[in-house]
Order: structure tokens, then sequence, then C-alpha cells
């Protein structure tokens, strides 16, 4: 009795070390080429922000549990804790109810999705945040 406890106590935190782990595939440097915010009122689009970066102006780079994220051509670097779980990407500090992104790996192309519903005044309420980014 007492080893099955063990066991599956140890077998427990061994699962939730082993879904911390970023996914080797995003291990490295991947230069964010675009991030569009899509703001939807049920079927209508009612604000859409694109923006494009240049090579090296904004990168992501994936190395163990960690996310360096930097901008400027360098200038600005900030670090953020990540945890990865089937092929949803959780970025910063784990809170409740937080929106992880998902990750759709496509050749040398990483993009990332988020999608956030919420109902406001009886209508759906949709932000979508898509990040492309190439190695």
């Amino acid at each position: 009795m007492k080893f099955n406890i063990i066991a599956a106590v140890l077998f427990l935190f061994m699962g939730t070390a082993c879904a911390q782990n970023v996914d080797h595939k995003l291990d490295g440097t991947w230069h964010v080429i675009s991030k569009t915010e899509t703001e939807a009122e049920d079927d209508t689009v009612i604000d859409l922000d694109e923006d494009m970066y240049e090579k090296g102006e904004k990168t992501y780079h994936f190395a163990g549990n960690t996310l360096t994220i930097t901008e400027g051509f360098g200038k600005h670097k900030k670090r953020l804790p990540v945890k990865i779980i089937d092929d949803r990407l959780f970025i910063g500090k784990a809170e409740r109810n937080k929106e992880p992104y998902h990750i759709s790996l496509d050749g040398k192309q990483l993009i990332l999705t988020k999608t956030k519903i919420k109902k406001k005044k009886g209508k759906n309420q949709r932000k979508i945040e898509v990040v492309t980014l190439e190695k």
C-alpha cells in the first residue's frame, strides 16, 4: 500500500516535469514575421490590427522552459517561463483560466494562435491573436 502511494506520487511529479519541458521542435531562435489581432462580435469583425516585422526586429528564443523575447533589433529583452501541454503553449506565470496559444508547425514556420471568447450584453465577443514566426 505504502509503495503504491509513493509510486503514484512519483508518477505524478514525473508527468508534471515532462509536461513542462519545451518541445524540442521549438528550441532555438524564431523571427516574428507578423502579429494579427482580430476582435469580432458575433460574426462581425469590429477591429483588425496587423503588425509586420523585419527579420531580426522581434525574435522568440526558446531554450528549456524559458522564452526570451527580443524587440527593437536587440534593444529590449524579456525572459518568461513557458510550459507546453500537447499542442498548447502557456507563456508567463501560471494563472487560473489563462488562455494558451495553440501551436502549429509547418516546416520552418511556427504559428501561435490564441482565442479569447466572452459574452457581453448578450453578444459573443471573440479576440483572436495570431503570431507567425520563422526559423
